[in-house]
């Protein structure tokens, strides 16, 4: 932290090529791109679930089970008590609305916004500008190899609105 403080922070962009976890290179900016996303975000086997994971999986495709699952809507209240939550220093996801816009609008939109969180919690849903989300690649602590694939790790900025509905 010391050296940090003394010299600064100091953002390094990633590099254009990065060794990967099979020994070669990636050959282009649109390759390494590519290798970040499949190591940040592997596809999902159900190859190695256990049994609850299982379970839940079957769970969730089972129409019926989600019909009996029955909740009360979000009252004002709730939805206030949300809204004020998110850090107004905190960085925006793709949309770009931060919390002080957020919090800012909400006396404008209380209304809307209590409908519109009541509908996705009934339909089960997200709007799909709520899924989409900014990444940033960061160098990991600890790794001193910038040329690896492995001396990163992605942080994905997520939509304010959307964490509200979630919170």
């Amino acid at each position: 932290m010391y050296k940090a403080c003394k010299t600064g922070f100091t953002r390094q962009p990633v590099p254009s090529s990065l060794t990967l976890q099979d020994g070669s290179t990636s050959t282009s900016v649109k390759k390494t791109e590519i290798v970040l996303l499949n190591n940040f975000f592997p596809d999902e086997s159900t190859d190695s679930d256990n049994e609850k994971q299982k379970i839940v999986r079957a769970q969730i495709t089972d129409l019926r089970f989600l019909e009996s699952q029955t909740e009360p809507n979000f009252t004002e209240h709730e939805v206030d008590e949300v809204i004020s939550k998110p850090d107004e220093s905190k960085s925006p996801g793709a949309d770009d609305i931060d919390g002080n816009i957020v919090k800012r609008l909400h006396n404008y939109l209380q209304k809307f916004r209590l409908a519109l969180y009541n509908k996705c919690f009934v339909l089960g849903c997200f709007p799909k500008v709520w899924k989409n989300a900014r990444l940033i690649v960061i160098h990991r602590a600890g790794k001193t190899n910038l040329r690896s694939v492995e001396g990163y790790r992605g942080n994905s900025l997520l939509s304010i609105p959307r964490n509200c509905l979630e919170g």
